[in-house]
């Protein structure tokens, strides 16, 4: 988000109602933001040419809006899910390019409307050539332009600051609460802007956030943002902040360390420690080799912990692989993949990815889903061998899960599947849909060769209530803690090393304490 800055002032103190500054609040409506960021922008390029008539400009737009709602299938669950209908935010999309009188306009646009579709998979890709290459690397240098953090995370509908930092002479401390945001309160802020971030959905509160809501498609073009904190004691006061600076974070007080994938065995606890921050194939063989290291000590690990948290994906193998290289018996769980009706994913796909076609593709009759008039491009039993040179643990295999997304959902998906198995998960709910799928279809646009992803396939395994969907269960819970943040920011030592976890991670705790089963 930033990089710390360790210049800070010996006279910080926490803010005062002495201070406090009140901001006007103004409500627009959805439309009228629409129309001021592309005036914006407008102004911000002013010298720039549009080079595309508005025919061409509505044939791609509704290319792409058109390919959204025939290709993607989580598009019918947010309706009744998240009460969300991308399908407003089109139309409304849509009028504004009456009012774009440049090329970037237009680009920031085609990215809205993907915004819309609130899908991670549902996003810009690559640009390759001409024109969409052009625009975004102008997008990309605004974007690389904004500085400002503010380390805050969602706790129960609120938004908390997790790590101190100064502006001028005032310390925001752990655990002020960040009320408002350019004028509004977060939720409206964010009810308001659907269409400049992708936003997670928090099925209780019944409402979407994000921890990086102040940086958005509309934001990294603004000088400055304002910002309302209020502190513990309940003292409330505003901030206009800079964009093009980074926050005053305070110096850590112990070992700076490095977060990296890496094994570890940990004596004292007899425990067996695996940090994977991403799912990428080139630590395949530095994990097989690492793990096979345990095969004749095995006996002496009573568990193992498969930290995934922060993952934010990559591929299927790397999570199977490893789970092969740890596991005794065989696991065994059914896999069931819907689509639309004449989706994207062929027979010859299905094969491609190892799945049996059986016949032809048959409506999915679960009582549930029935009405969607979905198709079930995948329904068989899956298996997970373990590989020949396997630990064969016959213990508990924990995955700690926290923000993660894409393949590293599948591998939550997959150790959720079977409550007999050894695969237990813990940590807390990611408010995006998980599982198992196929990878993003790419597509381009025929005028500006703009190229996008959208994703064509939802895992319905095991529904039995429609949040099910969202293949985000967990076997162990673990609650965000104020309290946590504050002795996290006052250890003294390298918070990535086995002491730390030990000591301060609730995580770590929780896995440490659970009695198996069995």
């Amino acid at each position: 988000m930033g990089r710390r800055n360790s210049n800070s002032p010996t006279n910080a103190k926490p803010f005062s109602l002495a201070a406090r500054q009140s901001q006007p609040s103004k409500i627009y409506s959805s439309m009228t933001k629409i129309i001021l960021l592309l005036l914006i922008t407008n102004s911000i390029f002013g010298q720039a040419k549009l080079t595309l008539t508005k025919q061409q400009m509505f044939a791609d737009y509704d290319t792409l809006v058109h390919t959204i709602v025939k290709t993607s299938p989580s598009q019918l669950f947010k309706k009744n899910l998240w009460h969300y209908n991308a399908q407003k935010s089109f139309g409304q999309l849509r009028k504004s390019i009456d009012t774009i009188s440049n090329d970037l306009s237009f680009y920031i646009l085609l990215c809205k409307a993907l915004n819309a579709a609130q899908d991670g998979h549902t996003d810009p890709w690559v640009q390759e050539e001409g024109w969409a290459k052009k625009q975004s690397e102008i997008f990309r240098n605004y974007s690389d332009g904004f500085k400002l953090s503010i380390p805050n995370t969602y706790i129960n509908g609120r938004y908390f600051v997790r790590e101190p930092f100064y502006i001028k002479d005032d310390t925001i401390q752990i655990g002020t609460e960040i009320t408002h945001f350019n004028g509004l309160a977060i939720d409206k802020y964010l009810e308001t802007h659907m269409n400049d971030e992708i936003y997670e959905y928090d099925l209780e509160k019944k409402k979407f956030f994000y921890a990086g809501f102040f940086r958005n498609l509309e934001t990294i073009f603004e000088d400055s943002v304002i910002i309302r904190f209020k502190s513990e004691q309940g003292i409330s006061k505003s901030y206009k902040l800079p964009t093009n600076k980074f926050t005053n974070y305070f110096p850590d007080k112990g070992e700076v360390g490095k977060d990296t994938t890496r094994v570890e065995y940990w004596v004292q606890e007899r425990i067996l420690y695996v940090r994977l921050r991403k799912m990428d194939t080139k630590v395949k063989p530095y994990l097989k080799t690492e793990i096979a290291k345990y095969r004749n000590t095995s006996t002496l690990i009573d568990k193992i912990v498969l930290d995934f948290r922060g993952n934010p994906g990559g591929q299927d193998n790397v999570w199977q692989a490893l789970y092969a290289d740890l596991i005794a018996d065989t696991i065994k769980y059914t896999l069931k993949i819907d689509d639309y009706p004449n989706g994207v994913i062929t027979k010859e796909r299905i094969k491609r990815a190892g799945y049996t076609v059986v016949g032809d593709f048959q409506q999915d009759n679960n009582p549930l889903l029935k009405k969607y008039g979905l198709i079930t491009l995948v329904n068989t039993e899956e298996t997970l061998k373990p590989s020949p040179n396997s630990l064969k643990f016959k213990g508990n295999i924990y995955i700690l899960a926290e923000n993660i997304f894409s393949s590293t959902g599948s591998a939550l998906s997959v150790a959720n599947k079977n409550p007999n198995d050894n695969l237990i998960t813990v940590g807390r709910k990611t408010g995006v849909f998980l599982g198992i799928g196929f990878s993003p279809e790419v597509f381009t646009l025929p005028v500006t060769k703009f190229k996008y992803r959208v994703i064509s396939t939802v895992e319905v395994s095991g529904i039995k209530k429609l949040d099910d969907i969202l293949q985000n269960r967990l076997d162990i819970q673990i609650p965000y803690s104020i309290d946590e943040f504050k002795a996290n920011n006052n250890y003294i030592g390298n918070k990535y090393k086995r002491e730390f976890l030990i000591e301060n991670d609730s995580f770590i705790k929780a896995v440490i304490n659970h009695k198996p089963s069995r």
